[in-house]
């Protein structure tokens, strides 16, 4: 090494060892930020523990093709111990030989102060396709500069990435640093070579190296900075908890969570003895709107009158849901026949008066609805199965008697439910 400027050793040195050391997320914002905001090899979505996988999320970037719908791994996930704050790679990553990984990386999402050890409510799931990133990240790499990346969790030291040609033996400079990453204890060690000392007079090097240390930091900031920017964790908690329970075209509550509540409430009923009123509503004639004006037009329709709905049903525990296509059902929790009938007709009014043109109705030249409405006491010896059949029992005499009007239930429509 004599043939080196002691300067240019100093200078080396202190600056590989500096950038080995610094994780360098604001170079990395710079150096890769057209990566990383718009490569199609970092994929997201969000799990729920049933297995369920969306993919439809306005603040995630989504490349459904990258995606393995890895349900054995999530279901591996949520029988673990996580908390919040845990980050984790499941399952073994590495596919072995000379192919760098896909990884899997799984944040849980807990309700707020969620204790360790309670179950997640859901997960922001990754998937990062690290052989395309790289290949990317490296095309310009310097032949003098070595850079490896190994997972040295277990005793296998997996080597994840490597740069710049085979390690030497005795390198005139090598620094190396360990980092953990989602769970994994990767090290990092970078090399340069005695044609880079000769070529330190140049402002090239210097760049070629700072590109090949941040390409050996790019796969552990990848991961970094696209689960931090998934990973809002209160708006995100906020959004799988509102996935899970809205259907996704109209914004109101889904047929799952109307099931659950309507439970619910059936048994505060038997508690209270107070009553319970349901409405079951039906848009008139939808098939023929969709058939005249299309599918975007009855989709916009739907979400019309389901925002009718959550206008009207806006007490506290009031619960409007899309009951299934165009059928809606509002629960009213401790609302007496009358005042469930004048919700009802309240709802008719508005949605008559949203005045959403129908072409090719019989009932009339604009969209109406028909609804059913049922009262009960809960007890015991029946269940909510009862109050929902004899809803549906008014509803099909508000449809038989011409539709676009209210039909409150009769005696006669409890007996029909039992039949």
């Amino acid at each position: 090494m004599s043939h080196v400027d002691p300067i240019t050793v100093s200078v080396v040195q202190h600056r590989l060892g500096a950038i080995v050391e610094e994780m360098g997320e604001a170079m990395l914002r710079t150096a890769y930020s057209q990566i990383l905001n718009s490569s199609r090899d970092f994929s997201t979505a969000l799990c729920f523990p049933d297995g369920r996988l969306l993919a439809q999320a306005e603040h995630v970037p989504i490349h459904v093709g990258a995606l393995p719908w890895a349900v054995r791994s999530v279901q591996t996930f949520f029988e673990g111990q996580v908390g919040p704050g845990d980050v984790f790679l499941l399952n073994d990553p590495y596919r072995g030989g000379n192919h760098l990984p896909d990884l899997t990386v799984f944040v849980p999402v807990f309700d707020a102060y969620a204790r360790r050890g309670r179950r997640p409510r859901g997960a922001v799931m990754g998937v990062f396709r690290v052989s395309d990133l790289m290949r990317e990240a490296l095309r310009h790499f310097a032949e003098d500069i070595t850079v490896r990346v190994y997972d040295v969790t277990d005793a296998t030291n997996r080597r994840l990435m490597w740069a710049g040609g085979e390690a030497q033996a005795e390198a005139p400079f090598r620094r190396s640093r360990s980092l953990r990453v989602a769970g994994r204890t990767w090290l990092v060690s970078s090399d340069a070579g005695p044609q880079y000392l000769r070529e330190g007079h140049t402002g090239s090097p210097w760049s070629v190296l700072l590109g090949g240390l941040l390409a050996s930091f790019l796969l552990a900031g990848y991961v970094s900075i696209g689960i931090r920017r998934a990973r809002v964790i209160d708006n995100l908690a906020r959004d799988l908890d509102r996935m899970s329970r809205e259907d996704p075209l109209t914004s109101i509550a889904n047929r799952r969570v109307f099931d659950l509540r309507l439970r619910r409430e059936w048994q505060q009923s038997t508690r209270t003895g107070a009553p319970l009123s349901l409405l079951m509503i039906d848009i008139d004639h939808f098939k023929r709107f969709n058939d005249s004006l299309g599918h975007q037009a009855g989709d916009a329709c739907l979400r019309e009158v389901a925002s009718v709905l959550a206008m009207t049903a806006a007490r506290l525990n009031d619960l409007p849901a899309r009951y299934g296509g165009e059928e809606f059902a509002v629960i009213l929790p401790a609302t007496d026949e009358g005042g469930a009938e004048q919700v009802a007709k309240t709802i008719l009014y508005r949605v008559q008066r949203l005045e959403v043109v129908h072409p090719d109705s019989p009932t009339a030249s604009h969209v109406t609805v028909s609804i059913g409405v049922a009262t009960m006491i809960a007890t015991s010896a029946k269940a909510e199965s009862e109050l929902v059949k004899v809803a549906d029992r008014a509803l099909y005499r508000a449809k038989k008697q011409g539709r676009n009007r209210v039909t409150v239930a009769v005696p006669s429509d409890a007996l029909d439910s039992t039949s």
